[in-house]
């Protein structure tokens, strides 16, 4: 589920993050601009660099999280003790794949 989310996530993010880091590096003044540019010149495709490996290490994250919140809830009531104990595990577990 966690993994399928940030499959779903990826798909709008990867572009924004594609454009966001082109922007920064060209200086540019224009995301929209540079959107344009880099379909034009490189093909829909181009906005989608880096999507595996994005999804290789945030999807891991978030499959983890998840299966550890749920196992969690069922032993501890606290919410927010439960997300900051899933979310700790599962950045510790999958901190070498952001490297």
């Amino acid at each position: 589920c966690g993994l399928a989310a940030e499959a779903a996530a990826c798909v709008l993010f990867v572009p924004v993050d594609v454009v966001k880091e082109r922007v920064q590096v060209a200086s540019s003044t224009s995301s929209w601009r540079c959107a344009l540019d880099v379909v034009r010149f490189e093909g829909v495709r181009a906005l989608y660099k880096g999507y595996g490996a994005t999804l290789l290490s945030f999807g891991v994250y978030s499959g983890l999280y998840f299966a550890l919140y749920e196992t969690l809830k069922t032993h501890q009531p606290s919410a927010l003790l439960n997300a900051g104990l899933a979310s700790a595990a599962a950045s510790w577990l999958t901190a070498p794949l952001d490297l």
